[in-house]
């Protein structure tokens, strides 16, 4: 299955499957597609949780695992975290041209790192 296959599976809190996503749950969908083990890990503790409330800081899970990298980015499979203070509130993975697939409440689609994705977004590569 390729990443284009997903668009248009819709958002679903806590969304593992191809039933429906979150960010966290299509990203390690992702990721596995790509041959990363990614943890699937739910918080019950809310000074875990992230800015969604019901999603682990991602970057706080794969630390030693992924390394920042400056933008522009040309890797593709790159990890788009979107950050809130330091911590990791939405995560995508980069696709080229500016481009990142990731789930939102529209469902799993496309977007240009512009707009509301402009700031405050960090990227890491894996190690």
């Amino acid at each position: 299955m390729s990443f284009g296959e997903l668009i248009g599976i819709p958002y679903k809190v806590k969304g593992r499957n191809l039933d429906g996503f979150d960010c966290y749950g299509f990203y390690i969908y992702g990721e596995k597609m790509g041959g990363h083990d990614i943890p699937i890990v739910e918080y019950e503790d809310t000074s875990e949780k992230t800015f969604n409330k019901h999603e682990p800081d991602v970057e706080k899970l794969l630390a030693g695992r992924i390394k920042e990298v400056p933008y522009p980015v040309s890797e593709y499979d790159t990890i788009v975290f979107y950050n809130n203070s330091g911590i990791a509130v939405h995560v995508g993975i980069y696709l080229n041209n500016g481009r990142f697939i990731h789930c939102d409440n529209h469902g799993v689609h496309v977007d240009c790192l512009t707009g509301y994705y402009r700031t405050n977004r960090r990227y890491f590569t894996w190690l």
